[in-house]
Order: structure tokens, then C-alpha cells, then sequence
């Protein structure tokens, strides 16, 4: 089946004229086989940061770990559960998944008043609210898995706009973004002790905190999605003429 798919790719992908991913690591990985270099278009996945207008960071109260979107790869939210326990810090977990999944993460913190259980939220309505209730933003995730392996989440450019250290999984592209950015801290995506040691550094170590906001601080403009659709209009203008908008 494998084989069936890369020549259907290796023959409608001589066709195109762009290709647009969401990770370099994409192109790097798979499409190289399929596309010259010169036909790449990078397009962050960043979301809409409107809805950050206002934003302002805590500075109060108990280290706080957030956890913002689907509830997905529950052996990574396990994890979190029982590092934060280890660690000392509280967490909170903002977004739905299945019934099955949110009925697991229910039963998986019962007892635990370290943890709040938020639900389900509207991005634009909420999703500065939940940052502001955050220090640090977890977004480690099964790196067994492939896509995992190579994906950029947009957890990356939401916690990068708001100036707080993202703890990634390590042996993923992510991590080597975030390592050269200077954003976040790396942990296993298995070990309860490894993120235990990454929580409590994150919590007790304000110079760390105080170098991830600064590095957060000079990429903060790269974070606007409109610098990146404009190239692509450029690019599509390039390719078929400035009348086709």
C-alpha cells in the first residue's frame, strides 16, 4: 500500500507548482522525494492572535502548569497528573475530546485539588483568559508517533506571543525549535520523573523564566500570520498573475 501511495505522490506532486506545510520538518521527512526544494512555501501554523489583545501575564499566586487543547494521547496526560503531583504544582486542563476521553480525565483527577478540570472553551472568547492562568504551557505529546515527531503545534506560537515557557517532548522537531529559540524546556514523553524535574526547575528557577519571556519577547513579531499570507500571495501573484485575487 505504501509503495501504491509514493507513486501516486511522485506523480501528481510533479505537477504542482507550490507546496505549503506547516513544519519544515514535512518537507524534510517525506515531500523531498517528491518536490525540488524551490517549490517549498513554509506557512506557520499560527492561529489567530486578535483574540490575545489585551493579554496580560500572572504574576501571582501558585506556579501554574496549563494544558490547552484536545484532550488527546492520555498517556501524556497521565503523565502530566503524576508529575505535577511529584513536582509540588498545580495544572489545568482546558479543551474537550470524545466523551470516553473526557469521562478518563474526570475519573484520572478525581481527588486531586491540585488539578482543575475547565472543559470545553471558545477559542476567541476565552483563550487569553486561560493563558493568563498559566506560568508555563504543557504541549508534550506520544513522540512514538511520526506526525508527533515532526509537527509544529500552535501551542508554539500562542505561548511564544505570550511570553511563557512550552515544555515539548524531546526527540521531536519541536524541541529542536524550541532549544534554538530559547522558548521552553524538554522532558521525556515517558518519564513521570523527568517532567517532575522539568516542573520543579521551571518553578524554582526565575532567571530561566526570566530568559524564555526575553527570547520570547524578540520573536514575538514573527508571530502574526499575516506576514506569512501576504508572501503567499506573493508567491501565487508570482505564479499566476496579479489578477488573480
Amino acid at each position: 500500500m505504501d509503495s501504491c501511495i509514493c507513486t501516486l505522490e511522485r506523480r501528481y506532486f510533479s505537477c504542482i507548482d507550490t507546496l505549503v506545510v506547516t513544519s519544515r520538518e514535512f518537507y524534510n521527512v517525506h515531500y523531498t522525494k517528491f518536490v525540488v526544494k524551490e517549490k517549498l512555501f513554509e506557512l506557520p501554523n499560527v492561529p489567530d492572535l486578535s483574540a490575545f489583545k489585551g493579554f496580560e501575564r500572572k504574576t501571582t499566586g501558585e506556579f501554574t502548569i496549563g494544558f490547552i487543547g484536545a484532550i488527546r494521547y492520555l498517556s501524556q496526560m497521565r503523565l502530566l497528573i503524576d508529575a505535577s503531583e511529584k513536582a509540588g504544582v498545580k495544572v489545568f486542563f482546558a479543551g474537550g475530546g470524545s466523551v470516553e476521553e473526557e469521562e478518563w480525565l474526570l475519573r484520572s483527577t478525581q481527588g486531586k485539588p491540585w488539578i482543575e478540570i475547565l472543559g470545553k472553551y471558545n477559542y476567541t472568547r476565552d483563550i487569553k483568559t486561560l493563558y493568563s492562568k498559566a506560568d508555563a504551557i504543557y504541549s508534550v505529546y506520544d513522540a512514538d508517533n511520526p506526525n508527533v515527531r515532526i509537527a509544529l503545534p500552535n501551542k508554539l506560537y500562542e505561548s511564544v506571543y505570550c511570553g511563557l515557557p512550552i515544555i515539548v517532548a524531546k526527540n521531536t522537531y519541536l524541541e529542536r525549535l524550541v532549544e534554538s529559540w530559547g522558548v521552553g524546556v524538554c522532558t521525556s514523553h515517558t518519564s513521570v520523573n523527568d517532567l517532575a524535574a522539568c516542573l520543579e526547575r521551571l518553578r524554582d528557577d526565575m532567571s530561566l523564566r526570566n530568559r524564555i519571556s526575553d527570547n520570547c519577547f524578540k520573536r514575538k513579531n514573527e508571530m502574526d500570520m499575516s506576514l506569512y499570507s501576504d508572501k503567499l500571495k506573493n508567491r501565487i501573484q508570482e505564479l499566476f498573475g496579479t489578477n488573480c485575487f
